[in-house]
């Protein structure tokens, strides 16, 4: 009966008529801590990750969990391929390798990678990308692009984006002009606050 009772109503009754409430999840990931390149003697593609990167890669299972996490998205790479390998073998999700989304694909073709963050955006189902550092500035962009005035949080805007096996997480909502970004927030899994 009072109108500051009613305005918050209001509002949630359009944000539902134009279906801004109804979200799913993309999880950006960054591989969990990687041996050192100096240190490594083999090849690039299969660099490993250390004891610190597999404790990461098993702290993500909760917070992919959370979010309803169905497919996952990754570099082939071995690092990015063993951070999702714990949840794949914790909830039997999908792993599918996306090439353009390494380290060497992207300094040859940088479209590639934004490619695959835009079909990302307008996919249906709640899943997570899992990708490298040099790849992050051009994930963001992208996602910057689906942003829009009321977009709750904000994108990381500086190197390194999101630390060894930091998430973040964008809420999608569809909208007339394509995927929207509702909300964003970043989990950095297993850290104490």
């Amino acid at each position: 009966s009072r109108g500051e009772d009613r305005r918050p109503l209001v509002t949630l009754e359009y944000m539902h008529a134009r279906k801004r409430l109804a979200t799913r999840a993309l999880v950006v990931a960054r591989h969990g801590r990687a041996r050192r390149r100096i240190t490594w003697t083999g090849t690039e593609e299969a660099r490993p990750l250390t004891e610190a990167g597999r404790v990461q890669a098993t702290a993500l299972i909760p917070v992919l969990s959370a979010f309803g996490v169905q497919e996952l998205v990754s570099s082939p790479w071995r690092r990015c391929a063993d951070t999702f390998a714990p949840y794949v073998d914790a909830s039997g999700a999908r792993l599918t390798p996306r090439p353009a989304i390494t380290e060497r694909s992207f300094r040859e073709s940088p479209s590639g990678a934004v490619t695959v963050v835009r079909d990302l955006l307008a996919t249906h189902v709640d899943l997570a990308v899992c990708t490298h550092r040099p790849v992050l500035p051009a994930v963001m962009s992208t996602l910057a692009r689906s942003t829009r005035r009321w977009t709750v949080g904000t994108l990381p805007q500086t190197d390194p984006y999101l630390r060894p096996g930091e998430v973040l997480i964008a809420h999608v909502a569809d909208a007339g002009k394509g995927p929207r970004i509702a909300s964003i927030e970043r989990v950095l899994p297993g850290a104490t606050y």
